[in-house]
């Protein structure tokens, strides 16, 4: 439906263009609601044995923590361009957040597919 919303606007409205802040808007609350919802029902059955076996924790656990630290930087950042303020620490924190959600996806699927 985004998506949809967004070539809506591109085609009736040319001269202001894509609104890609309404999109990671949107995708950062996609990504801690459906995160949420999925720890709340894991808790609630309680099915697995532990957390640490299954790949799905890694998983969710990775795109939160990638999605959290990318969403506050990019809030912050504005502030930091107003004011003139050095944001390329900010940015070292994408790229280890990055870094990180790649190294865990690596693992987990490396794992997952030696399982089988």
């Amino acid at each position: 439906m985004t998506y949809l919303y967004q070539i809506y606007e591109w085609v009736y409205f040319p001269r202001i263009g894509f609104n890609f802040i309404s999109l990671k808007v949107e995708m950062v609350s996609l990504v801690l609601i459906s995160s949420l919802i999925w720890f709340v029902d894991a808790f609630k059955k309680m099915e697995e044995t532990s957390f640490y076996v299954n790949p799905v924790f890694y998983i969710i656990a990775a795109f939160l923590l990638y999605f959290c630290s990318t969403f506050i930087v990019f809030v912050v950042t504005d502030y930091m361009k107003q004011y003139k303020m050095n944001i390329r620490g900010f940015y070292m924190i994408i790229l280890y957040a990055a870094l990180v959600l790649r190294i865990t996806l690596l693992v987990v699927f490396w794992k997952a597919s030696r399982i089988k």
